[in-house]
């Protein structure tokens, strides 16, 4: 006697809520003085940094002090920032249930 088994395109059922999500209270650090910048500002400054860096090297071949090449540091980052993007739509996933595209 064969069993039946649901397709594989099978679709979860969509998650309903009756109530919003709850807002989540999460401590922002607030500067005590001028000399304890924000996150955000300090954030902000290492971007910028960065970008001038990039814009200003000759080539993607240059080293840094510790031997690191620009190339190299880039495409790290790009990695990461791909790694973290995929974390992030795992979660869409588990809480809308759209899978893929």
């Amino acid at each position: 006697m064969a069993t039946s088994v649901p397709a594989a395109s099978t679709r979860r059922p969509r998650l309903r809520y009756n109530s919003p999500l709850p807002r989540w209270k999460l401590p922002v650090p607030r500067a005590k003085s001028p000399v304890a910048p924000l996150p955000t500002q300090t954030s902000r400054a290492e971007v910028a940094f960065a970008e001038r860096f990039v814009a200003e090297a000759p080539d993607l071949d240059v080293s840094g002090k510790d031997g690191d090449v620009l190339r190299e540091v880039l495409v790290h980052m790009i990695e990461e920032y791909a790694r973290h993007n995929g974390h992030v739509d795992l979660l869409r996933e588990r809480i809308d249930g759209r899978v893929g595209q």
